[in-house]
């Protein structure tokens, strides 16, 4: 015999709720777990900096700060847009731009 359908959307909302306070305790124990420390799966320049604490974050941003310290910045503006981006506005300089970016984000 089979249950009114009430009976079905009761059982359909209790599995829902149920999943729902799972997956909200799930994250509230990771979050403790993480507490004082970066989230997970964060990068910054190709560098793993996800689970570190305060300490060790402020040891890895220092030195990637210290590599691009002596980097020289270029700023296209409109005095020199057309050596730089052409008569098209295209940005493709030969400065081996693209290779830092496949590097950094592991693209072929």
């Amino acid at each position: 015999m089979r249950a009114p359908p009430r009976r079905h959307a009761l059982i359909v909302a209790s599995v829902i709720a149920g999943l729902l306070v799972l997956l909200l305790g799930a994250w509230a124990l990771d979050s403790a777990v993480l507490t004082g420390q970066v989230a997970r799966n964060v990068r910054l320049d190709g560098v793993a900096i996800g689970g570190l604490s305060d300490s060790d974050l402020r040891v890895e941003v220092a030195e990637i700060a210290d590599r691009y310290e002596s980097t020289p910045v270029h700023l296209v503006t409109p005095n020199n847009i057309a050596a730089d981006g052409g008569d098209r506005l295209l940005y493709d300089p030969a400065n081996g731009y693209r290779d830092a970016y496949r590097r950094i984000w592991q693209r072929p």
